[in-house]
């Protein structure tokens, strides 16, 4: 065992300690967290994607672009009479020889089809097990011949603790008016007849 949150009198904090952390607190799946510009695609011309400020987080692994900037993607011009999708995925790399870990937009072209076009595959890696390479796609490119027709977030935007706080309260409140709605209605039992039950609205209840 040791202190990963303390002074030891050197460096010693792990980027993959790090990564558990995080995991621990927002899971190892892939989420935009809340900032800046969330990330926003903004299609400049069907050769070119800006992706706006943000950060996201990829299996505990945290990268950003920096707040009042964007990245510029460029992308492989589409063919007439051919549809694609292209994968713009966040890559993450450790170099082997010195352990330096650097992220960065990558285009993945898919293969050009008549129709029903293919997602192309990506290197799904994992962190914890120390592999070098690890893709998330985070955006979709919909080409329909030399035109792209639709940008895909495939992220979700994380939930803040506010969000889940109000949340919980809404719900409390829900139940709290279900609660009350049912104290009202005075139940009544007949024979096998129709009967109304009087609350805030009238209810007509057939009791056999």
């Amino acid at each position: 065992m040791e202190i990963v949150s303390g002074r030891t009198g050197k460096p010693h904090v792990t980027s993959q300690q790090f990564r558990q952390i995080i995991e621990g607190i927002i899971s190892d799946e892939s989420c935009i967290l809340p900032s800046g510009e969330n990330l926003e695609p903004e299609l400049v011309s069907n050769n070119s994607l800006k992706i706006r400020s943000g950060m996201m987080c990829h299996h505990g692994n945290v990268s950003s672009v920096k707040i009042g900037t964007y990245d510029e993607v460029e992308l492989t011009n589409g063919s007439q009479g051919m549809k694609r999708i292209d994968l713009i995925v966040n890559r993450y790399t450790r170099n082997e020889e010195d352990n330096t870990e650097k992220n960065e937009w990558v285009v993945i072209m898919g293969t050009p089809a008549e129709s029903n076009p293919v997602v192309p595959e990506y290197t799904q890696g994992n962190l914890q097990k120390g592999d070098l390479v690890d893709d998330c796609p985070v955006f979709e490119v919909h080409f329909d011949g030399i035109n792209i027709t639709e940008v895909t977030k495939m992220l979700e935007i994380a939930q803040t603790n506010k969000d889940l706080s109000n949340k919980v309260a809404e719900l409390n409140k829900n139940i709290t008016s279900a609660v009350s709605f049912n104290k009202n209605i005075t139940k009544m039992i007949g024979g096998s007849k129709i009967v109304t039950a009087k609350a805030s609205t009238s209810v007509q209840v057939l009791i056999h």
